[in-house]
């Protein structure tokens, strides 16, 4: 039995409530504004607000444009990189069992598929040109991906994290 709080909630990743902040408002971020398009300002626009739907397309034209010059500067290196990346902690994680390897796994899996989904959503909008419809639909649905993204990532962690806690404190 733990003898103070000190040593029920030591830094050990999926224990320590640092990780757990860190990983919500990592969470929150991905998908609050995809492409700098806030769901307010998106809302406003499909209501008819004409000087909201010029900001729409004229974010997520900008946003676009600085994902996809990204990409072409970094190109395969980018990927190389998110491979490597993966891999590694993949390996750390399930073959040597490390818990700070199994979460920042579960923190970059995440990060993986927000980069891949956002450039795929930025070249739809730069092949949309000015056509709101187009665009808003778009935004909608990298904004719904997202979402279903980190609401498994939320339920995944939660579940390996307490997992990890279980197995790791004797209560008795």
């Amino acid at each position: 039995m733990p003898e103070s709080i000190f040593e029920f909630v030591d830094f050990r990743s999926f224990s320590n409530v640092w990780y757990w902040l860190f990983a919500a408002v990592l969470w929150m971020r991905l998908i609050h504004a995809p492409l700098g398009v806030a769901p307010h300002l998106l809302r406003r626009a499909r209501d008819g607000d004409t000087q909201g739907q010029a900001d729409v397309i004229a974010l997520a034209g900008f946003h676009a444009r600085r994902v996809l010059e990204t990409a072409g500067l970094l190109g395969v290196w980018r990927s190389f990189l998110w491979a490597f990346v993966l891999s590694a902690l993949a390996v750390l994680s399930i073959r040597y069992g490390k818990g700070f390897a199994q979460a920042v796994f579960l923190l970059a899996i995440p990060l993986a598929f927000h980069d891949w989904l956002t450039g795929r959503a930025s070249r739809a909008i730069i092949r949309a040109g000015y056509d709101f419809d187009t665009i808003a639909k778009t935004l909608n649905r990298l904004r719904l991906h997202l979402q279903i993204v980190v609401f498994i990532m939320i339920f995944l962690t939660a579940m390996w994290g307490s997992y990890r806690n279980l197995m790791t404190y004797t209560f008795f």
